[in-house]
């Protein structure tokens, strides 16, 4: 429970500046988004065990950072263009890793590594979406998943007699 509660702190604090430099710095989110980012692709490359397979894990690290960062958004042309050079660079790795790399694996790594990105630009489509509340609107999206996951948490915590998954999520 120590733990846990550091991390929030940590987290909260890190999301007040965020907030609170958002005029001043904009990219602040987009860093923090990269960062979340790279982290979870890196966590299911972990998971696969296919950490030492770099060839597949570089491109998708830079891959799940970068496209915060590419002019256009992501909708322009250059976020387009990465996804075809990430797709053509992860491929072309499955060649030279076909004999110790299941198909099944890349295709995951190849997947999540299309999907986390996506899903976490919403929080920056969120921001630009109004100038005036669109920082705001990013809050209550975040706020919404930290709450819930408490809620879940803490009934679980009270009620639960059993772990559901113990071996998921200790």
């Amino acid at each position: 429970m120590k733990d846990r509660v550091i991390s929030a702190f940590t987290l909260v604090t890190f999301l007040a500046a965020i907030v609170i430099f958002n005029h001043s710095f904009p990219l602040a989110l987009n860093i923090a988004i990269a960062l979340v980012s790279v982290l979870a692709v890196y966590e299911i490359v972990l998971a696969l065990g296919i950490s030492k397979k770099y060839m597949l894990v570089i491109p998708s690290l830079v891959f799940s950072a970068v496209l915060f960062f590419l002019p256009g958004g992501m909708d322009g042309i250059w976020c387009k263009i990465a996804y075809y050079l990430y797709t053509v660079v992860l491929f072309a790795a499955v060649v030279g890793y076909h004999r110790t790399v299941s198909f099944r694996k890349v295709a995951v790594v190849y997947s999540m590594s299309l999907m986390i990105p996506s899903m976490l630009g919403t929080l920056i489509s969120l921001r630009e979406f109004d100038s005036y509340h669109g920082m705001f609107y990013t809050i209550v999206a975040i706020f919404s998943a930290w709450i819930s996951d408490m809620g879940a948490f803490f009934a679980g915590s009270l009620w639960g007699t059993h772990k559901l998954c113990p071996q998921i999520s200790p």
